[in-house]
């Protein structure tokens, strides 16, 4: 290792402190408590990008010079992967509803043309169509959007308001359970 390697690792390691305090002040200033470990790994990038690119002959203390940098990247963070404001929980509890009844509608159009659209029997068609009305509206829109249409499980979990391990899960048991009513 270069000497400025270990120059910009001893600077980035002596100012840890400093990354962490300004991740704990971002997060509480923008009530995103919860989030604390995004706004963490921002302000440790930050800080070594500070470290490379500090050049201690402009008699600016590193201290600062991070300090400004770490300050601008999660003001970056905040301003491009954050909602500007938290929403109502009232609010999202509609808007979750009607998402809901959108999901229903949409799902039962797709599953009319997917099950019709299959080369099979009428009685496998009747039985995998009954299967999936079975289903409740996020499992079905799941189900059809993932496996029929090829989505992400991240971004149909984003549409509809849930993780994505939670949407994984979700389509997990939702093609259980198709497996057992096919059976």
């Amino acid at each position: 290792m270069s000497r400025i390697d270990v120059h910009v690792l001893s600077l980035f390691e002596g100012h840890r402190s400093l990354a962490r305090s300004m991740a704990v002040s971002f997060a509480k200033k923008y009530r995103y408590e919860h989030e604390f470990d995004d706004f963490h790994q921002v302000a440790l990038f930050a800080l070594f990008q500070a470290a490379l690119r500090f050049s201690g002959d402009r008699g600016v203390l590193f201290r600062i010079y991070a300090r400004s940098v770490m300050a601008g990247e999660l003001l970056h963070y905040v301003r491009d992967a954050l909602p500007l404001m938290k929403r109502p929980r009232w609010l999202s509890y509609m808007s979750h509803t009607t998402l809901s009844y959108r999901v229903d509608i949409c799902c039962t159009l797709e599953m009319a043309d997917f099950v019709s659209a299959l080369d099979t029997s009428i009685d496998e068609r009747i039985a995998l169509h009954q299967a999936l009305a079975d289903l409740d509206d996020q499992e079905r829109f799941l189900v059809l959007a993932v496996t029929v249409h090829g989505y992400h499980q991240n971004e149909v979990g984003r549409r509809l308001g849930i993780p994505q391990r939670r949407a994984s899960r979700l389509h997990a048991r939702a093609v259980k359970k198709l497996a057992r009513s096919l059976q």
